[in-house]
């Protein structure tokens, strides 16, 4: 977790081979909201209600589009849970046509695991995560294992 001027400006996921978080110690301790985010997020909790959370996001350089495209995937999806990138776009109330440019949004998340982009997937497969494609989900799939998410192949 990278903070400066007081929010969260990126969540970086260690590249290890199973995809769960681990902690990181930092050179100073995490301000209190920074630690129970940390804790909530390691404990696979349910953010969806926790809204308050948002505030501690660095979105000054973000996009209007992509700032409701992260709002809907953080607000709809648990954890455990899919959506297809069609649906994310209907929930904002776009065509699903739009998917591919959902997609693009969360591509660009600098978020991952706050924001669950991991929980959105395509039509017809997994898709991408963090701008990689896996055949089998890669890291996409690990994570959402990790949540009990069960695919109909296993």
């Amino acid at each position: 977790m990278v903070i400066d001027r007081g929010r969260i400006h990126v969540i970086q996921l260690l590249d290890d081979a199973d995809s769960r978080i681990s902690h990181v110690p930092h050179a100073e301790p995490l301000p209190q909201p920074f630690r129970e985010l940390m804790d909530l997020l390691m404990a696979g909790a349910d953010l969806r209600q926790r809204t308050d959370l948002w505030q501690l996001l660095d979105l000054e350089q973000v996009s209007p589009f992509r700032r409701a495209v992260w709002w809907t995937t953080f607000t709809q999806l648990g954890p455990g849970m899919v959506m297809t990138y069609a649906h994310i776009a209907q929930c904002m109330g776009r065509k699903p046509g739009l998917a591919r440019a959902i997609g693009q949004a969360l591509r660009h998340n600098p978020f991952p695991l706050l924001i669950p982009c991991h929980r959105v997937i395509a039509a017809h497969g997994w898709g991408g995560f963090m701008g990689q494609v896996a055949k089998n989900g890669g890291r996409k799939a690990a994570i959402l294992a990790g949540e009990g998410y069960v695919t109909s192949s296993g």
